[in-house]
């Protein structure tokens, strides 16, 4: 989504209502001047300041665009009647640099939106307790009324007390019958997560590696099937492996087989991961926001991969950092020009907050 800048401090984004985006930058007094015949017969209008996307659709009469009806758009946005009051953030490629950590100009930067009382939630496909180190980098670590979304949207919690707010958990048929398909491929490597545990099989060197950087602690599984976890709760399960070929494969093979509705994803361009139909960061996000009173329009969600799509687009304005994959680049509101190793939370201020 490229953009226009212009130098005056209130600007709003238009953006064409159809499968293909005409975006912009224009400055109030540009939409004084012209009629903006060239766009769609309709436009939506998007603030760039503070302001979550405004829903207010401007018909365009036979002159052109009414000001009037832009003019009383502005006049609200001047007033303060909108703002963003929650972000989730996915965390690998996203808010984290190559190295799994984020940025001590980022976490300026969320300590900052934390004063302003905006809400920073991760919105991650880990488990919340390998997030923890993270919680106390940004200082939300065992905070009353602060967040995380953890296993896709299979579990929200409270920080403090690492309390469950809402689960949804695979059944367990279902996670045993994947776990047997992914067994009988050698060359993909499992991950099976409990509501506080990841267990691992068959990981290369590569894995280890990646894994051991993102700080999470994992336990081995073995046995060939998962009788052992007939009594525990399994929220996901996911395969690895660096081929996208061989993942979408397993994906179609798994879809053919298990009858099972599933919400099927992709992350870190080495996972093909399987939550409960429904079940994303999307619709936990929403399910978030309505606990806490918080509007879709009043959230921003920054993300990079497939497994971010849900949560793009269910908030009011989703990011995508630059080096997130097409579509969701193709989805996202606002693309930004850093990617996760530049500060991506920090340019997200700079340009709808300050």
């Amino acid at each position: 989504m490229s953009a226009m800048h212009f130098s005056p401090s209130f600007s709003i984004l238009l953006e064409k209502q159809s499968s293909s985006v005409v975006t912009g930058y224009i400055a109030e007094d540009q939409l004084r001047q012209q009629s903006l015949s060239y766009l769609s017969d309709k436009i939506v209008i998007r603030s760039s300041v503070q302001a979550p996307i405004l829903n207010a659709e401007v018909s365009k009469g036979k002159r052109g665009f009414p000001s009037l009806v832009i003019s009383r758009i502005m006049n609200k946005l001047r007033k303060g009647d909108f703002m963003y009051k929650m972000i989730v953030s996915d965390l690998d490629e996203s808010l984290l640099n190559d190295a799994g950590q984020v940025s001590e100009r980022d976490r300026a930067t969320i300590l900052r939106l934390q004063a302003q009382q905006i809400k920073f939630v991760p919105n991650t496909g880990r488990g919340f307790a390998s997030v923890q180190a993270l919680l106390k980098t940004i200082g939300t670590y065992q905070q009353p009324d602060q967040y995380v979304i953890s296993y896709n949207g299979g579990v929200v919690v409270a920080n403090q007390a690492n309390q469950i707010l809402r689960h949804h958990y695979l059944p367990f048929a279902v996670a045993d019958q994947l776990y047997r398909l992914a067994l009988a491929e050698p060359d993909l490597g499992i991950h099976l997560y409990t509501v506080h545990h990841v267990y691992v099989r068959n990981l290369d060197a590569n894995e280890v590696s990646y894994i051991k950087s993102r700080g999470v602690d994992v336990l081995p599984l073995t046995g060939a099937d998962l009788s052992a976890f007939a009594k525990r709760p399994i929220v996901k399960i996911i395969m690895k492996n660096l081929d996208p070929e061989k993942l979408a494969a397993f994906r179609a093979r798994a879809e053919r087989q298990v009858a099972e509705p599933l919400t099927v994803t992709y992350s870190s361009n080495r996972y093909v991961e399987f939550n409960p139909a429904n079940v994303n960061k999307g619709s936990a996000t929403l399910e978030l926001g309505q606990a806490l009173g918080i509007k879709p329009e009043e959230i921003i969600a920054l993300g990079d991969n497939d497994n971010d799509f849900s949560m793009i687009q269910a908030a009011g304005c989703g990011v995508a950092v630059q080096n997130a994959v097409p579509h969701i680049k193709e989805a996202a509101n606002l693309i930004l020009t850093a990617n996760n190793n530049q500060d991506p939370i920090t340019e997200i201020y700079q340009r709808l907050f300050q």
